[in-house]
């Protein structure tokens, strides 16, 4: 039973698994965390104040996951995940960015990408999904920083080079650098925009030259700064500054997506959507507060836009053990703020990747 009920991958297995955690003694539960803390390789000293804090924080996320994953009147499910030792106000200052201001900077106003026709008149496709076309690598682990924006910048620069055929020895690419050199917040967060315009004036190295150590207490390397040589297999993006603002509409997003390529992406996440594990997350608490920044790498929409059947399929950086596999389902919402304010904030890298 731990097994579905850490990672459960469909709403049976939720379901099922609620009623077994809603049975257990605290002695029992106590046993369901030692094997948590094994799978992510936790080690706290018995009985210390740490390990009474984390566990209280397991007990009281478990409990959530039993009670939501007992209704029948919700379209996604919960469970636990990487970060179920923390309460949402510790997950909130350490994992999430403290604030992401909307639109572009100050003197940075990219130019927009503005959509076709309406998709059904369009000839695109009702569902598509990058990772079926192999261009998507495997899944990140941001550990506790508010570096979101760092990964997001980085996926959507290696899932472009692999749509472009970019030659070079590895797709795997460095947010260790991107976070010591491309903007002065680091932990605290950033924007993807500081991400790419940083790697247009120099560049991004293989993920072997520095790599992700979740701090960013490092200096960024005079290397990195295009002093010395350059390591052999990194990535650029030209013309500057490497993106272009999307219109705040569903149209613009499935018309980029599937031209052009991944679509990044600010949104508001709630303790809902820590605790996600699968089904269409409707994003109906969340709110506008933009904390965190994803990837969008296709979506369905055989149900009509807008449908609480439709969604979009976005690429996380909180391992593969949360959400399904490391992605989430979220509902395509009416053109405006979008699901959790997701349309304020819409970057699409349509421009070439190319070796340095």
């Amino acid at each position: 039973m731990p097994g579905t009920l850490f990672n459960p991958e469909s709403r049976a297995q939720a379901v099922q698994a609620a009623k077994f955690v809603s049975s257990l003694t605290v002695a029992q539960r106590e046993g369901v965390f030692s094997s948590w803390k094994r799978q992510h390789g936790r080690q706290y000293a018995a009985g210390s104040p740490e390990h009474a804090q984390r566990f209280a924080a397991f007990q009281a996320n478990l409990a959530e996951v039993a009670r939501w994953n007992q209704r029948n009147d919700v379209s996604f499910w919960k469970g636990l995940n990487n970060y179920s030792d923390m309460t949402w106000a510790k997950f909130s200052s350490t994992v999430l960015m403290r604030s992401f201001p909307r639109g572009p900077p100050p003197g940075r106003a990219a130019a927009r990408h503005r959509p076709g026709r309406r998709l059904a008149q369009a000839g695109v496709p009702v569902a598509f999904d990058w990772r079926a076309r192999g261009k998507v690598p495997a899944v990140r682990y941001q550990g506790n920083c508010g570096s979101c924006w760092a990964f997001a910048a980085v996926s959507a620069l290696e899932i472009k080079a692999a749509i472009d055929n970019t030659s070079l020895p590895t797709l795997d690419f460095s947010e260790q650098q991107v976070l010591d050199c491309a903007a002065p917040h680091g932990c605290l967060g950033g924007r993807p925009e500081d991400a790419f315009e940083y790697i247009s004036e120099f560049f991004v190295s293989p993920e072997a030259a520095l790599p992700y150590t979740a701090t960013d207490n490092q200096a960024c390397p005079v290397w990195a700064r295009g002093v010395g040589a350059v390591p052999k297999g990194s990535l650029t993006v030209k013309p500057s500054p490497g993106y272009t603002r999307l219109e705040p509409t569903a149209d613009a997003v499935i018309d980029g997506l599937v031209a052009r390529g991944p679509v990044m992406v600010a949104f508001a996440v709630d303790e809902d959507f820590m605790l996600y594990a699968g089904g269409i997350y409707p994003g109906t608490s969340c709110g506008n507060n933009l904390n965190h920044a994803m990837v969008i790498v296709g979506y369905s929409a055989a149900a009509g836009l807008p449908s609480g059947q439709s969604y979009y399929t976005f690429r996380n950086s909180w391992g593969q053990w949360w959400g399904e596999g490391g992605y989430a389902r979220v509902r395509i919402a009416p053109d405006g703020a979008g699901t959790c304010g997701m349309y304020s904030d819409l970057l699409l890298q349509p421009v070439l990747t190319a070796a340095v």
